[in-house]
């Protein structure tokens, strides 16, 4: 009979434990809610601290991709090859120039203009090259750091244009 009286009393204690808890602390549903809320503010806290360092962050890598040795080279090359396009392109004007001098017909006229913009559309790209931030220090030291601007690559006849008849 003593063991019952113990586990009656036992039950009991736990009933009171229990009815103590639900009064003296939150309920399931509250501590669901604090650590949501919890979560929550731990996450924008994080994201707060990245867009603070984004702008610092973005410049390191900026810096990081324009020093690469992989875009150093691809940029000196791309200026190497653009830069005797251009002066390749210029060149051959003379020679659509002097085909439209001989014969000046709207098919010289058109080869002519049709030279003259791919020229025009290198020395755009050259000159593009020359100001993006992630080429512009990769100019090769012998290459000129725009164009346009010189007869070799101002993308015009060396002699005015005026057709013979």
């Amino acid at each position: 009979m003593n063991s019952r009286l113990d586990r009656e009393q036992f039950k009991q204690d736990v009933r009171d434990v229990n009815h103590m808890g639900r009064r003296a602390g939150l309920s399931g549903l509250a501590w669901l809610g604090i650590f949501i809320l919890v979560v929550a503010l731990i996450g924008g806290v994080i994201w707060g601290v990245k867009v603070a360092v984004s702008d610092v962050e973005g410049q390191g890598d900026a810096t990081r991709q324009t020093n690469s040795a992989a875009n150093r080279l691809q940029a000196q090359a791309k200026y190497a090859q653009l830069h005797e396009g251009i002066k390749a392109a210029d060149a051959n004007l003379d020679t659509f120039a002097d085909t439209y001098r001989l014969s000046a017909t709207e098919k010289n006229l058109t080869d002519l203009t049709g030279a003259q913009a791919i020229c025009r559309k290198d020395v755009a790209e050259y000159n593009a090259m020359a100001t993006n931030v992630l080429t512009a220090k990769w100019i090769p030291a012998e290459l000129p750091s725009r164009v346009g601007d010189d007869q070799a690559t101002d993308c015009k006849p060396s002699t005015p244009l005026t057709p013979s008849k």
